[in-house]
């Protein structure tokens, strides 16, 4: 019984311990990929500043399209319901209008969908792109929004991650303090057992 009561201890002991180093390491590593994800935001943000300037004709069409709403406009076959029902699945101006994502709609087939798709080709077609227009302010703006959330939630995580690594050596170190003291007392026990068979 000593015996067993022995092996138990050294068993909890290799389990909870290694379980613990596990969570240790585990966060650790995040940690350092968040720390290198954090680092690497100021490349990140100019490599998208300068993706949009490269893509000033594309944004330059799609906020041209995005002043054409549905619902303001008499399309064949496309009524107040299914204008409703458009704008419930994000399809609201000539920029949302694709086909895929029109056929997702629910009263939408390939009939109602080409007629969807034909008013948003007549309306690309009156777009005209001005190479001297600099970046849309709304790009920018939503770009700079998209990289302070990104960097407030690695600035988070990484100020609180010290203070979790702490947390998780601390539980390692009570655990490990309560194990070596049961491990003290059955290693006790089990001496006392063995001199007392060896006395028989």
């Amino acid at each position: 019984m000593a015996q067993q009561a022995l092996t138990n201890v050294r068993q909890r002991w290799e389990r909870d311990v290694a379980t613990l180093e596990g969570a240790f390491a585990e966060k650790r590593r995040d940690l350092e990929l968040r720390k290198t994800e954090y680092q690497g935001l100021p490349a990140w943000y100019q490599q998208q500043r300068t993706k949009l300037n490269a893509e000033r004709e594309a944004l330059q069409r799609r906020h041209f399209l995005e002043q054409f709403f549905i619902q303001r406009h008499r399309i064949t076959g496309i009524g107040p319901s299914l204008t409703a029902t458009l704008a419930s699945y994000g399809v609201e101006t000539a920029a949302d209008v694709t086909f895929a994502k029109v056929m997702a709609v629910p009263g939408f087939g390939p009939t109602r969908t080409k007629v969807l798709m034909a008013w948003r080709a007549g309306l690309e077609q009156r777009f005209r792109f001005n190479p001297n227009q600099a970046v849309d302010p709304r790009d920018i703006t939503a770009l700079d929004q998209r990289h302070a959330a990104w960097r407030n939630d690695l600035e988070r995580v990484l100020s609180s991650g010290a203070q979790e690594l702490q947390k998780i050596r601390s539980l390692a170190t009570q655990r490990q303090t309560a194990l070596l003291a049961e491990l003290q007392t059955v290693t006790d026990e089990f001496a006392q057992a063995k001199a007392d068979f060896a006395a028989l």
